[in-house]
């Protein structure tokens, strides 16, 4: 069965999701099919991309491990990803991020697809790798709606109030998009991720995630990139001119 959106938030209605939570508050649900979204990735085809594809310097490869990057090239000479380079940072702590899954899997173009239709904002996906006991990215927000699937693994969440009412406008930012945890109120969420959960975490509030002592963690990212209005009333204007 193909995933889609009501599926994704069951129990929760679409008409709930988006009066009670969409920009409002995050969104837990937990106690489902472990296998869920096994239809969308698994580690299993993350082995069969290494298998089947060459990725090079335009995959959008990222390693990182409490918000610092491997000081080292995973590039050979060629410009191609090196997978070697890619397990020994794997095996050192850092956490490995792929960047716009939809390049790489058909399920999730298709998913995507209605996705957008639902929200009518663009829509892709990050994968998160990481090893057990490790936090890649450090406190932050995201200037878009994130739905993370949690597909094999644990990982350990918190994420906290909002602490401005709108933390940028457009493309301006008037806080940190990183701060230090000491900066930030208590967190007002701390769970536990286990395969076949989700969280919805609204645009604009800080959070952080970090691996779990016993297991690995695989999760896809879900961005829900929205178009501010003043840029589509200027593409509006522009393609009325072109007409013109």
């Amino acid at each position: 069965i193909m995933l889609n959106f009501e599926h994704l938030i069951a129990p929760v209605s679409v008409n709930d999701f988006f009066s009670l939570y969409w920009e409002k508050k995050p969104l837990y649900l937990t106690q489902r099919s472990p296998d869920i979204y096994f239809s969308l990735f698994s580690m299993r085809h993350l082995e069969l991309l290494f298998q089947r594809v060459q990725f090079d310097a335009l995959d959008n490869f990222v390693l990182i491990k409490e918000g610092q990057p491997y000081p080292n090239s995973i590039l050979t000479p060629e410009n191609k990803v090196n997978r070697a380079s890619l397990s020994k940072a794997y095996q050192e702590g850092y956490t490995l991020i792929l960047n716009k899954m939809a390049r790489y899997s058909l399920e999730l173009q298709t998913l995507f697809a209605h996705l957008q239709d639902v929200f009518q904002h663009q829509v892709n996906a990050n994968m998160y790798l990481s090893p057990r006991e490790i936090q890649g990215l450090l406190p932050h927000f995201d200037r878009h709606n994130v739905l993370v699937l949690q597909i094999q693994g644990k990982k350990k969440w918190k994420v906290y109030p909002p602490i401005s009412v709108m933390p940028y406008v457009e493309k301006k930012l008037l806080v940190p998009m990183i701060l230090p945890r000491e900066e930030l109120p208590e967190p007002n969420l701390e769970i536990q991720l286990i395969p076949g959960d989700l969280l919805y975490i609204p645009q604009g509030i800080f959070h952080e995630a970090i691996s779990t002592q016993e297991d690995f963690s695989l999760h896809l990212s879900i961005g829900i990139h929205q178009v501010p209005w003043k840029e589509v009333l200027t593409r509006m204007l522009f393609h009325s001119y072109q007409k013109l």
